[in-house]
């Protein structure tokens, strides 16, 4: 897709809350990916900061979703794919299964939602949280 396509393909937002671009999800991506990387999730308590961490991959969701709304194989724009891959460098596999033990709603597929953060304070409430949920 270019990015001429990604600025002028618009998808409807979750719960009726208007129009976003393509674009404007891979920058809505890219701007979350870039504050996991940075250590800027604030932790808070009451697990804010694995919720707000869910919220970060739902947006992956939907940027997918829009990106192979046929559910097809088709690979993401040069843009996704470095933010993607930013994205596996400050994360590691969840070996734990800490998301799905927190909430065995939440997906397990595709590939971002297998991945937690590597380092940091996310990191260590997602440690906290696999040692109180064995």
């Amino acid at each position: 897709m270019e990015l001429e396509e990604l600025a002028s393909t618009k998808v409807s937002q979750p719960g009726g809350s208007g129009e976003l671009s393509i674009l404007q999800l891979a920058d809505d991506w890219a701007k979350y990916v870039l504050r996991l990387e940075g250590e800027r999730i604030e932790v808070g308590s009451d697990l804010a900061g694995i919720k707000e961490f869910v919220a970060g991959l739902m947006v992956r969701d939907r940027l997918e979703k829009a990106l192979n709304p046929d559910a097809g194989d088709t690979a993401p724009p040069a843009l996704v794919l470095a933010v993607d891959a930013l994205y596996r460098g400050c994360t590691h596999k969840d070996d734990h299964r800490v998301l799905v033990l927190l909430d065995e709603d939440l997906p397990t597929r595709p590939w971002w939602w297998e991945r937690i953060p590597a380092s940091g304070p996310l990191a260590s409430e997602f440690s906290k949280q696999a040692r109180r949920l064995r």
